[in-house]
């Protein structure tokens, strides 16, 4: 990765406290980053919102070049999950940012779903703190998730807040959840496939080596 630029809005007297450490995690997490992405020329920009009560963390990717990440320092485990609130966004939104830069975005669902996967993967790889308690799921029930959705998988006229921003869908974000298995199963029936061999390829390219039973 060469050119990634970290702004720490400090005005708000919020943030002000976590300048030092923010610089800190961000620092590691960009070095963790840079051995498998080639990510390039991007503004991260740090703010706070003492409004917000529901998340402490929440990112958005304002076009191929800009990450907007919020922190909510009031919320109750703010201090607690610190480095997670840092880590697995920031690693998660810079795979996806290095898939548009050199591919566009995906155009079906499928495509979505296994960028989300691929993304979940490289960000538990990364951080080593576990996913949430919507990826608790046996083989049945994710088996019983995919073929259920996958007569949906070629749309290309799809809602990205139903399959990827609802937390009350079952199970919560369900596009991400179809599409970490589905990537997750892959490797496990591949064991000469690395996620690293994953991470350069388009949506496109993915949806074609990963298969989709009918």
């Amino acid at each position: 990765m060469k050119n990634i630029h970290l702004h720490i809005l400090q005005a708000n007297p919020l943030l002000k406290p976590y300048n030092s450490r923010l610089k800190k995690e961000f620092d590691l997490v960009l070095k963790q980053i840079s051995e498998y992405l080639d990510t390039k020329d991007v503004d991260i920009l740090v703010m706070e919102d003492g409004t917000r009560v529901g998340s402490a963390v929440e990112t958005r990717i304002i076009n191929d070049n800009v990450l907007a990440v919020t922190f909510g320092t009031k919320h109750k485990n703010f201090k607690k999950y610190f480095k997670q609130y840092v880590r697995r966004p920031v690693s998660y939104d810079l795979y996806s940012l290095s898939i548009y830069q050199k591919f566009g975005f995906p155009k079906t669902l499928l495509e979505e779903m296994l960028l989300h996967g691929v993304a979940l993967s490289f960000e538990k790889t990364i951080t080593k703190f576990a996913l949430a308690k919507n990826f608790e799921l046996n083989k049945n029930e994710v088996d019983g998730l995919i073929n259920k959705n996958k007569k949906n998988f070629k749309l290309k006229n799809y809602n990205p807040a139903k399959w990827f921003h609802n937390a009350k869908s079952k199970p919560a974000y369900i596009g991400r959840v179809i599409g970490y298995f589905l990537v997750k199963n892959y490797l496990q029936e591949n064991k000469d496939t690395k996620l690293d061999d994953l991470l350069k390829l388009s949506p496109k390219q993915l949806a074609k080596l990963i298969q989709i039973k009918k």
